[in-house]
């Protein structure tokens, strides 16, 4: 019979016989609170330095030093705090299509693995497809001249913060289901509140029957990972004419994406998966890192 997951305090403990209490909140106590403040923040910071200072990091250290980190930050995250609605317009409509293409179009259902406490989530393996669609779609609207891709370029910091107030948001939201209405059996909190919003309250957390790692990691994440290069390369195509390096980093990033998605099943059975809770740690941290990536592309401007 599979071991349950007990609330035990200060830490979580496997509830097998003779099993030992995991104290991940002690290792965390001090840990959990600096990224939770601090990676908002940073974030901001260095996309600032991308987009701004042309990612010259010298500059970066220079302006600090010379007007100080408060100044650095009234240019680098205030003005951008909260986003555009341009920003927020962009952010949503990309998310809802992802949630639409995750429910309607067809894929088998697959089996991911039996939990702690005996549950087996199930998914269904259309991201190869969705992604056809969504690149499909992104050439589609750029070519009807209903949507120019490089406006995501022009607002890229407000909608980076838009994503940090969407992300810290969301978080304490699945923190409160996890407690108070979970998904599943997988699910319960530790005692400390900071801690629980880094870790996650819940393991396999649905919202109206979509998997909420699946749509954050896969559909939400890697998806903005290719559709962000595509744009990318159309504002140097626009300004510039397209160079072979960015059409190599966009090649390059389009087959791994595509490769992720064959791949999508083998993923939902990783450790990523199978053992990270759906908290700050690894929503936030997915959202905001995949953005990073794509600087790539966007420093090749």
């Amino acid at each position: 019979m599979a071991p349950s997951i007990k609330r035990h305090t200060g830490g979580w403990t496997n509830g097998g016989e003779g099993s030992e209490k995991i104290t991940y909140t002690s290792g965390y106590s001090l840990v959990a609170p600096f990224l939770v403040f601090s990676c908002p923040m940073f974030a901001m910071i260095f996309s600032y330095t991308i987009v701004e200072l042309n990612g010259n990091f010298p500059s970066l250290v220079e302006l600090i030093t010379q007007k100080g980190f408060l100044y650095l930050l009234s240019k680098a995250w205030l003005p951008y705090i909260f986003g555009t609605w341009t920003a927020w317009k962009m952010i949503g409509t990309f998310a809802v299509f992802q949630l639409i293409l995750m429910r309607v179009l067809p894929g088998r259902l697959t089996k991911g693995p039996v939990t702690p406490a005996g549950n087996v989530p199930i998914y269904k393996a259309n991201g190869l497809l969705s992604f056809c669609v969504t690149v499909v779609t992104f050439f589609a609207l750029f070519y009807l001249k209903v949507f120019n891709p490089a406006d995501v370029y022009d607002h890229y910091l407000e909608i980076i913060g838009a994503l940090n107030v969407t992300s810290l948001i969301f978080c304490a939201f699945l923190c409160l289901k996890g407690i108070y209405f979970p998904s599943s059996t997988d699910s319960g909190a530790s005692g400390n509140l900071i801690f629980d919003y880094y870790w996650g309250c819940e393991l396999y957390p649905r919202i109206l029957g979509w998997d909420v790692k699946q749509f954050t990691n896969c559909r939400f994440g890697l998806m903005a990972w290719a559709v962000l290069t595509l744009c990318y390369a159309v504002k140097q195509q626009q300004e510039f004419g397209l160079s072979y390096s960015m059409l190599a980093s966009v090649l390059l990033q389009m087959i791994y994406v595509a490769k992720f998605f064959h791949w999508e099943m083998g993923y939902m059975k990783t450790l990523d998966i199978m053992h990270d809770r759906a908290g700050f740690y690894l929503v936030r941290q997915v959202e905001m890192r995949l953005r990073s990536y794509t600087k790539r592309s966007n420093h090749s401007l």
